[in-house]
């Protein structure tokens, strides 16, 4: 397609090279030290704590973009086929698949419906019908920077979701410490990084509409400017930190989670790919483009950790697996798009090391494979 040409000429021979990025905040939490063979282990705040060692094959499940159907009369608790789905989901999650946590890439409602009280209301009790599997949730546009579509601050709202969602640990502890030495960026609680069998997780907040910087109608232009520079900022630094710590821990294969399709362009217009955006804008889209910094960070990574590296996301409708993200200018990169947006599914996620191809995934209802 136009876009993957064009990326595949932004990054296609590019050198591998070591990126140092400053980062308004200052120093990232201390989150892995080298664990010796026998007993891997990441550390928080000091305290080593001891991580699942086995080289087994496992799985877990990726939600997001649902209930996309929730609304008017199908409102009413199970009316809708999305909340349906989403029941039956969690019944099969706990009884049968028992997964280790669920990652949930966002957009818990319709872009378009309002963002009430309800809309966070139903998520939390989401939430806690998993219970007690532990939820991983990045933020999706929908519940926060589309909320100016009918009239609410979305800064507002990001704070509230921040202040909700975030203040308590979504794992349990064992003794002192975090299960899965499960840690979150003192300057931004939503982006996180736990480590599993051998994996390092991450989640990075990077959300749809041109990262953020679309549509800004309710809110200060600098002041939504200035908040997206901030988040990117703190984005790339926890890269940083997440990639270091996958080194330092040992691990086999890094796993990073956010909402945002950063292939997709407004309009999927292909003279956007790669242009710089300088400002928030205001009652339309920019021509610029608000994921350029972050997937060229993510390859020059992702080629300097040489082992398997899986990004997933949301945000667009197809259901997809691949490798030839970026045009292969990071040839150990997977990309995996959720089910949820045109598929009423959730995403079963199988991860073996063992294997040359380490990710696969299908839909958990459906049985629906994704296209390569």
């Amino acid at each position: 397609m136009h876009i993957r040409s064009k990326l595949n000429m932004l990054f296609l021979g590019r050198a591998v090279f070591v990126t140092t990025i400053l980062s308004v905040f200052g120093a990232c939490a201390n989150i892995s030290e080298k664990p010796t063979p026998a007993n891997p282990a990441v550390t928080l705040g000091g305290e080593q704590v001891p991580s699942q060692v086995s080289s087994q094959a496992f799985s877990f499940i990726v939600m997001g973009d649902t209930p996309y159907d929730d609304f008017g009369n199908n409102r009413e608790k199970g009316t809708s086929k999305d909340q349906k789905m989403l029941a039956d989901a969690v019944k099969h999650i706990k009884t049968d698949i028992k997964p280790p946590f669920v990652i949930h890439v966002g957009d818990t409602k319709k872009g378009n419906t309002k963002c009430s009280e309800y809309i966070y209301d139903r998520f939390a009790a989401l939430v806690k019908q998993l219970a007690p599997i532990p939820v991983m949730y990045t933020p999706g546009d929908n519940e926060w920077v589309d909320c100016d579509r009918k009239g609410d601050s979305e800064l507002a709202k990001l704070t509230y979701i921040r202040k909700r969602f975030y203040q308590t640990l979504p794992v349990k502890k064992i003794g002192n410490s975090p299960e899965f030495g499960y840690v979150s960026q003192p300057e931004q609680v939503e982006n996180a990084s736990w480590y599993y069998n051998q994996v390092q997780f991450a989640t990075l907040h990077i959300p749809g509409t041109n990262n953020a910087r679309n549509w800004v109608t309710a809110d200060d232009l600098m002041v939504a400017k200035t908040s997206a520079d901030l988040r990117d900022a703190a984005n790339r630094s926890w890269l940083d930190t997440v990639f270091r710590a996958a080194q330092d821990n040992g691990a086999r294969a890094v796993i990073i989670s956010i909402q945002a399709d950063i292939i997709a362009t407004e309009n999927n217009d292909p003279s956007i790919v790669g242009v710089p955006c300088q400002s928030a804008y205001d009652n339309g889209a920019q021509i610029c483009d608000g994921f350029a910094d972050f997937r060229k960070a993510l390859a020059i990574k992702s080629v300097e950790f040489q082992h398997p590296v899986l990004l997933i996301h949301g945000d667009t409708p197809a259901f997809s697996l691949n490798q030839s993200f970026l045009e292969n200018s990071a040839p150990n990169l997977w990309r995996l798009n959720g089910t949820g947006d045109g598929i009423a599914d959730v995403t079963h996620v199988k991860v073996n090391l063992a294997q040359a191809v380490p990710f696969s995934a299908s839909g958990l209802l459906t049985g629906m494979v994704p296209d390569s």
